[in-house]
């Protein structure tokens, strides 16, 4: 997480605060074909974070070793970062800032793959859907989580049910 900053400070600690929630409500558990997803609003900032099995992205949960995997990392992070590519929103949106975390090479078995995003909407956000199910075929759901203007909740999205709404 490496938007740092005092004017994000109070956005992180509703994050955080979000994250802690997640973490009481039930711990993380990597599963292959599950992802989650955080949401974040103060005022007209949000914070998305997607947090993604390496091996439904890359295929491997390892430092990438051969110069194909190299450059599958190389393309992959250049779709990651445009927010397009992983979600479309309703609202119109600057992409402020977005970064990533790819697997180490810690001693965990499993690990993930976060991206984050930080966004400056002129309206409110509504309505959300998730256009990585369109190329990631192996990803089977998605647990989002957030907190907002409306309200904080949960919700599964799946590929035939990729649509967050928070119009109604």
């Amino acid at each position: 997480m490496n938007f740092k900053g005092k004017h994000y400070l109070q956005l992180e600690l509703l994050f955080f605060s979000l994250l802690s929630f997640a973490a009481f409500s039930h711990q993380h558990q990597h599963v292959y074909g599950e992802g989650e997803l955080f949401i974040v609003q103060q005022q007209n900032q949000w914070h998305i974070e997607l947090m993604l099995p390496a091996q439904d992205v890359l295929g491997f949960e390892h430092q990438p070793e051969t110069p194909e995997q190299i450059q599958h990392v190389s393309a992959l992070t250049e779709r990651l970062l445009k927010i397009d590519s992983v979600i479309n929103i309703d609202s119109e949106c600057t992409l402020s800032q977005s970064d990533y975390e790819l697997p180490s090479t810690s001693g965990h078995l499993h690990h993930d793959i976060t991206v984050e995003y930080l966004l400056h909407c002129k309206t409110p956000i509504n309505q959300l859907t998730l256009t990585i199910f369109e190329w990631i075929s192996s990803l089977q759901k998605v647990d989002v989580q957030w907190s907002h203007n409306k309200g904080q909740g949960a919700v599964v999205l799946e590929p035939n049910k990729p649509n967050l709404d928070w119009s109604m």
